[in-house]
């Protein structure tokens, strides 16, 4: 049996994947930097390493998206989705909540 986080807990942990990701995506950036500056000085080298650290990049992103999938769905759920819930009763001018104004205009009693 998995253990379900609480709410808190989900967001420690999606900030920190978000940290993570965010992290590696300036790794990115500099190594795109990087090797373009290499390979337009003449190092012909460089590209097929980068190339392949690139993908181990892309694949550590990869797996912390379906690390948060998997988090999310272990929330309850079985499917994964969750339909949005419905909006809180506000009360309006007159002092009613939007769910009652809507049963007096179809004409039912509270």
């Amino acid at each position: 049996m998995r253990k379900r986080f609480t709410r808190p807990q989900k967001m420690v942990i999606v900030t920190g994947i978000l940290s993570i990701v965010f992290v590696i995506d300036i790794l990115q950036l500099w190594l795109v930097t990087a090797t373009m500056n290499s390979y337009l000085g003449g190092d012909s080298g460089v590209p097929v390493p980068a190339a392949l650290f690139s993908l181990v990049c892309l694949g550590l992103n990869v797996g912390l998206l379906k690390f948060l999938y998997d988090l999310d769905r272990a929330s309850g759920d079985p499917s994964g989705t969750r339909e949005p819930s419905a909006p809180p009763a506000t009360a309006g001018a007159g002092g009613t909540t939007t769910a009652a104004r809507q049963q007096q205009r179809e004409g039912v009693r509270p």
